[in-house]
């Protein structure tokens, strides 16, 4: 899909294994953009998450732990809620 289908209240959210730099860098391009943007991180280990965490807020995208296939279910609903 590209950015021009996107309806302009969208919230863009993904889920990654990974926060490195392309990650970031585009995530951040989107929320320039206008767009509300989440992350989704798919780490095991809590402090991974953290770190990786902290970096997206600091650019302003709000991040949550998928540590188990159990969390899904609650961070959609985070999101449907709002």
């Amino acid at each position: 899909m590209t950015i021009s289908r996107l309806p302009r209240d969208a919230t863009i959210v993904a889920i990654v294994p990974k926060a490195d730099e392309g990650v970031i860098v585009t995530l951040q391009m989107l929320r320039r953009r206008g767009y509300a943007v989440a992350a989704i991180l798919n780490f095991y280990d809590d402090y991974d998450f953290g770190r990786a965490a902290a970096v997206l807020a600091g650019a302003g995208i709000e991040a949550h732990h998928l540590k188990e296939e159990a969390s899904v279910t609650s961070i959609c609903q985070q999101f449907a809620l709002r």
